[in-house]
């Protein structure tokens, strides 16, 4: 019996170094075109609207974090002597970032609420508003995450890796604290406001369609038309929503509930945690990859924009011709029009 759970432990752990060494790969192989792809075709939209402006910010974003992630797992992994600043700044960055997205995501999601709710006062918020929101957004989470440099160091001992300092009970019970404040920025609150105003987009539309049925006189293919355009908005709000909380909860959950046992000293099985802990930082991280998946699957609109690019830009490849006199001489200023007559003559 005794050699059957060793067995099964060792198989664990097994599982859990080739998890935690290759998903970030996995991810951002899959994540980092996917964003790339969607600010291709969503800053290519016009009219450019500021939901559009905040879908192309929340993929920038995404990639900067998993760049961000991939390097510093990476450079512990092969231990590499980054100093305590290197080590601060890299874990202060990746949480930043993450943070930032899931904020990008809250704020994508108020802007389309108040389009919705509130068309009126959604016109007399200028630029200026928005990026006043967004700036104090941005400075509240730079404040947050500022106990990492004083939490984090490079452990130069037998780990050679960063660590966080708990040596001291008043270290503990800071970083317990300073663990209760991520969480609460991290998935929490973000969750819970994007669930209301998920709420109330969806109950908004269904409301906004019976009235434009009920009192005014719109053509059958019209309303059919805002119907489905709003539906897919809706859907696509919706299902990011549902996504972003299962992938996102889970984590923060265990690591709240792993820093009391730890911060009480209670007894726990550190195979089993290992493995959970990775697992849940796959699903975490993932969020970070999916929203190109989202839109796609989500939003007719968006998958005809993103084939209409793309059959655009391959044609423009594939007609473009090898440099030539005929498109340029020294100055760059020969044209094909221009080059026949010069022949001719």
């Amino acid at each position: 019996m005794d050699n059957l759970t060793t067995s099964s432990l060792t198989e664990l752990s097994v599982i859990t170094i080739a998890i935690k060494d290759n998903y970030l790969w996995v991810i951002m192989a899959l994540g980092f075109p996917g964003n790339l792809l969607t600010c291709f075709t969503i800053l290519s939209i016009r009219p450019r609207l500021r939901f559009t402006v905040y879908v192309a910010a929340l993929a920038v974003v995404d990639n900067v974090c998993l760049v961000t992630k991939v390097i510093n797992i990476n450079l512990n992994q092969r231990h590499v002597n980054m100093g305590d600043f290197g080590c601060q700044f890299l874990q202060y960055w990746g949480s930043l970032t993450g943070q930032w997205a899931n904020w990008l995501l809250v704020m994508m999601t108020a802007e389309r609420l108040i389009d919705i709710t509130m068309p009126l006062l959604s016109m007399r918020i200028n630029k200026r508003i928005y990026l006043s929101l967004n700036g104090i957004i941005i400075l509240s989470l730079l404040a947050i995450n500022w106990y990492y440099f004083k939490v984090f160091y490079f452990n130069k001992g037998d780990n050679n890796k960063c660590d966080y300092h708990n040596k001291t009970k008043e270290e503990e019970n800071f970083y317990f604290i300073a663990v209760i404040i991520y969480l609460i920025v991290y998935s929490f609150l973000p969750v819970l406001l994007i669930l209301i105003m998920t709420c109330l987009i969806a109950k908004r539309l269904y409301a906004s369609v019976s009235n434009l049925k009920r009192h005014f006189s719109v053509s059958r293919s019209a309303l059919e038309k805002r119907k489905r355009f709003q539906r897919q908005i809706t859907l696509m709000t919706m299902f990011t929503c549902v996504v972003f909380s299962i992938l996102v909860i889970p984590r923060p959950v265990q690591h709240l509930f792993m820093a009391d046992l730890k911060r009480r000293k209670v007894p726990y099985d550190e195979n089993l945690e290992s493995f959970l802990t990775n697992i849940f930082f796959v699903m975490s991280d993932s969020s970070h990859a999916v929203n190109f998946y989202i839109y796609f699957l989500c939003n007719k609109f968006f998958r005809k924009q993103l084939y209409e690019k793309l059959n655009n830009l391959i044609k423009a490849i594939k007609t473009c011709p090898a440099q030539s006199p005929q498109f340029s001489n020294l100055h760059g200023r020969y044209t094909r029009s221009s080059w026949t007559k010069q022949t001719a003559i």
